[in-house]
């Protein structure tokens, strides 16, 4: 299979855009797959600049925010790197160090991995 998660997702959501997706737990809302595209591609065009080949640590609940974020940073061509958000911030602070994860998205927002915050400019690329 030569298909990337993202392609098939795209060519899923073309076939049948407005079959359900997702209904979120607690307040029964009802997301299309046409919805979680919008909200996908609204991510990567917010956060994605600058992803692409790049490992982000995703440390997110189940549920519609993670497959935002999931096929945004796809969106991106971001390399997603999933952790149970139950780890401990020192357990995640390690994998990312150990992963030389640069970005990481925690709560609601992309900030710098240990790695990138660790890592000195030296004045060329």
């Amino acid at each position: 299979m030569s298909a990337t998660l993202i392609s098939a997702w795209s060519e899923t959501v073309a076939r049948e855009p407005g079959a359900v997706a997702l209904i979120e737990a607690g307040t029964e809302r009802i997301f299309t797959r046409a919805d979680l595209e919008t909200q996908a591609g609204d991510w990567a065009a917010r956060y994605g600049a600058g992803l692409a080949g790049q490992p982000v640590l995703l440390a997110e609940s189940n549920g519609r925010e993670w497959l935002r974020v999931f096929l945004g940073l796809l969106k991106a061509g971001a390399t997603v790197v999933p952790l149970d958000p139950g780890e401990p911030p020192a357990a995640q602070d390690a994998l990312a160090t150990a992963l030389r994860v640069g970005w990481r998205w925690s709560g609601g927002a992309l900030v710098p991995g240990v790695e990138r915050a660790t890592r000195r400019w030296s004045g060329s690329c």
